[in-house]
């Protein structure tokens, strides 16, 4: 979250709690004409900051809502603070680089562990099916059908129907039966390579390790840092 997020959500908070110290507000101020319409704003102000508390609550389970709260209510009543605006940057600037640290450790920890599983997972599924090949890279597939006609190479656009799963059976893409097309050398590695393995109608099986797919990195919601991806891809032209 960028420092000028923060600060609207300060303000935020500030009028927030200005109001809490102001007159209460009943059930008939929002059926009121002449009152509605600053009722409404307010209510859509407050919805909007208990939101964005709970997100930077989340992303940093280490903060203290009520403190945040209080030193906000404190300041209101006092106008004083206790970090001149150089510390406050400072403290906020090196908030955000520590987020960033944990972030970094902990998709490297998921990384690994889920690396480790896809790679049990592969050993476990070429043992049961000796119909999977294995490339030199490590992408593992499966000719489900054959088709026939030049294979694509280098920059080409193909078009595909596809279904991608995690190990786990979770569908996390899919066409849907509607084709996509794409330059041959625009996708992840793995598709790259399998693709150039196969004809026009063909319909193969992909097994995906993290290095051939997206590595560390995490696509929400679904892609974990290091996952292994499995793909049923039918290759329907090549241009």
């Amino acid at each position: 979250m960028k420092i000028t997020k923060l600060s609207l959500l300060a303000l935020g908070m500030s009028s927030l709690i200005a109001c809490q110290q102001g007159p209460k507000v009943d059930a008939k101020v929002a059926q009121n004409a002449e009152k509605k319409s600053s009722y409404a704003i307010g209510l859509a102000m407050a919805q909007d900051i208990k939101r964005n508390v709970s997100s930077v609550a989340t992303q940093d389970k280490d903060l203290d809502t009520q403190l945040i709260y209080a030193t906000i209510s404190d300041y209101l009543s006092s106008g004083k603070a206790h970090l001149d605006s150089a510390a406050l940057q400072a403290t906020l600037m090196d908030w955000q680089k520590g987020m960033m640290d944990k972030k970094t450790k902990n998709n490297e920890a998921a990384a690994a562990e889920n690396e480790q599983k896809g790679a049990q997972y592969i050993a476990d599924q070429m043992k049961a099916n000796p119909k999977l090949q294995k490339t030199a890279s490590g992408l593992v597939y499966e000719a489900i059908t054959e088709g026939s006609g030049a294979k694509p190479t280098g920059s080409q656009l193909v078009s595909v129907n596809y279904k991608g799963t995690l190990i786990d059976g979770t569908t996390f893409d899919e066409s849907k039966g509607q084709p996509v097309e794409f330059p041959l050398n625009q996708v992840i590695k793995g598709w790259t390579e399998g693709l150039q393995l196969m004809s026009p109608g063909a319909k193969y099986k992909f097994i995906i390790p993290a290095a051939l797919a997206y590595g560390a990195q995490e696509r929400p919601p679904f892609i974990q840092p290091g996952s292994t991806l499995v793909f049923e891809v039918e290759l329907l032209k090549v241009k």
